[in-house]
């Protein structure tokens, strides 16, 4: 089959050939059910005969529609699942409290991607991985693209958090006062070429409806052992019908990881009673 994941000799990053997003695509290659995006949830109700009504909402048309569902798989993060989905009956209080408390993974975090005609940095035995905290690049890494081992240019990426991630939300003067300390930051570490990116692409989570909300309650610090993975929030509702996954539902302080524990644990709570006809994940 194809390699799903290439490694350099200048950086100990494992990376996905076309990003991330191709794990997605190649699931739903493998997926038989049918796939509706752009519908955002509003309610989940218990029924009488043990079903679910499903009441979603077109992003684009704001039209309504309900589903029939025997098991729901919700997998927005929690805080998210707290302030837009009417439950019926209602969750346990404890539980709502903790998805409420429960930060989003990468919510108040910005990528940063400059890119360049050649991966420079390697030609002077450097592997384009940094850690900083000279600059708003906290985490720095070799982002160039490889096709069959061929190097298409090159590319440095980095993580900034906070101010700057938000500054960069709004555009304008204050996010290119951000991408010029990034710029100099990157001068400092790798030389002057690095200044010289030939484009700058920047994106910022804390400007996405799906992936940002403000708290509604004090929430644990992101760095916390208690930010990520409390048990209840692995606790199912609806007599085990409602399932809750994501990230940072499982222990392991968000990340990737995070999302693949939680598939794994999600596939088995529901195997027993999810089919084709009468289960939906949403």
């Amino acid at each position: 089959g194809e390699c799903a994941a290439s490694r350099t000799p200048f950086t100990e990053e494992r990376r996905f050939m076309g990003g991330a997003v191709s794990v997605v695509h190649g699931l739903l290659k493998r997926a038989s059910a049918t796939v509706e995006t752009g519908m955002a949830v509003d309610r989940i109700a218990l029924l009488a005969d043990g079903t679910m009504e499903v009441g979603v909402r077109s992003g684009a048309t704001g039209a309504e529609q309900t589903l029939v569902a025997r098991t729901v798989i919700v997998a927005a993060p929690p805080r998210l699942v707290a302030q837009r989905i009417t439950f019926d009956p209602a969750l346990d209080e404890s539980v709502a409290d903790a998805q409420r408390r429960t930060p989003i993974w990468m919510s108040d975090t910005a990528k940063v991607v400059m890119s360049y005609d050649d991966a420079f940095w390697r030609e002077a035995g450097k592997s384009g991985s940094a850690f900083s905290q000279r600059g708003p690049l906290a985490q720095i890494w070799d982002n160039t693209d490889e096709e069959m081992g061929s190097r298409v240019g090159g590319s440095l990426a980095g993580f900034c958090f906070g101010e700057d991630a938000r500054a960069l939300a709004r555009g304008g003067a204050g996010a290119e006062a951000v991408l010029s300390r990034a710029r100099a930051q990157l001068k400092n570490l790798f030389g002057f070429e690095a200044s010289k990116a030939q484009a700058v692409t920047a994106q910022s989570w804390s400007s996405e409806e799906w992936t940002h909300v403000e708290p509604s309650a004090p929430e644990a610090p992101a760095d916390s052992d208690l930010a990520f993975g409390s048990p209840l929030l692995r606790q199912s509702a609806f007599g085990g019908r409602l399932v809750f996954a994501g990230t940072e539902t499982e222990d392991e302080l968000g990340h990737m990881e995070g999302a693949v524990v939680s598939g794994m644990r999600t596939a088995q709570e529901v195997s027993s009673t999810i089919a084709v006809s009468g289960g939906v994940s949403l």
